[in-house]
């Protein structure tokens, strides 16, 4: 029960991740941690990583999901 909770927020967290690095929602891109991020990476870096980060948590809920099932 407790890893499919994990799942399903790591899933949900990834989602948001994409988001965020795809969108670039003003109230959230403008954040000085994201800044940065943008900072050391470029905006196109940021991007990229966010979408990886995103990416390895949905593949982390999935694996809870399925695998410890």
């Amino acid at each position: 029960m407790v890893f499919t909770i994990l799942g399903v927020l790591a899933i949900l967290w990834g989602v948001a991740t994409i988001f965020v690095g795809s969108a670039r929602p003003q109230g959230l891109w403008n954040n000085s941690k994201i800044q940065g991020f943008v900072s050391l990476l470029s905006a196109t870096g940021t991007t990229i990583f966010f979408v990886i980060i995103g990416l390895a948590a949905i593949a982390l809920g999935l694996w809870l999901l399925i695998g410890l099932a």
